[in-house]
């Protein structure tokens, strides 16, 4: 599953996926749009279930803070990411 929000001068990015021994994670990028600067984190999560959690609780934050989504995948559900 990918996700991507933007502003006029930031991205914010998340894509939760298995690793090799089939554990969940979750990397999340940000950085400028304007600039090379930007981050990029993994966490490791106990189920899907809980990455599709987090990262409906990452799209209300980055809503709430001015972004918009500008990318899904078809693993991302339309409902909880319905803008």
């Amino acid at each position: 599953m990918r996700v991507r929000w933007e502003s006029p001068n930031r991205y914010y990015g998340a894509v939760l996926q298995t690793d090799l021994l089939g554990d969940w994670v979750l990397s999340t990028t940000w950085g400028g749009l304007r600039n090379r600067l930007g981050a990029l984190k993994h966490t490791a999560l106990p189920s899907r279930e809980a990455g599709v959690k987090e990262i409906e609780s990452l799209h209300k934050l980055r809503l709430r803070r001015g972004y918009r989504l500008v990318a899904r995948d078809e693993g991302a559900r339309a409902a909880v990411l319905a803008t």
